[in-house]
């Protein structure tokens, strides 16, 4: 665990080190606790606790499916051209179906067809949990 944190997260404190500085709270370590439970059953599905570092750059640089479809910006008119062909019947909603299914697109579509890896957990609460001042 020591190499795991030194490689994906090198230059922040740990978890004793953020609460115990002040800045962070009980209540904080519950929420990142509670963000956490993916990460500890990924962690948990490790067979071999040494090799931690590998399979997590390994499951990060993993290509799913999803990673093989059109760029985003093929896709963004893909969408794009959809919410203009459902204004063909009512300009209005027309508007307002493109936008959502960009929006759709751009904030949602590669959340769900992605799936979870364990840097999103690295790489957000935990790293957001231990960036102290």
């Amino acid at each position: 665990m020591d190499v795991f944190q030194e490689v994906t997260i090198s230059e922040l404190p740990d978890i004793r080190a953020a609460v115990n500085s002040g800045q962070r709270v009980f209540s904080d370590v519950v929420a990142l606790v509670r963000a956490a439970a993916k990460f500890k059953d990924w962690l948990a599905g490790i067979d071999d606790k040494r090799a931690v570092t590998t399979e997590y750059c390994r499951d990060v640089s993993r290509l799913d499916w999803a990673d093989k479809l059109p760029p985003k910006s093929i896709r963004c008119l893909i969408f794009w051209v959809l919410g203009i062909a459902t204004g063909v019947f009512n300009p209005a909603v027309g508007a307002v179906g493109s936008a959502a299914l960009s929006a759709a697109d751009y904030f949602l579509l590669d959340k769900l067809i992605k799936g979870w890896k364990p840097n999103q957990f690295v790489e957000g609460p935990l790293k957001k949990f231990l960036k102290i001042e």
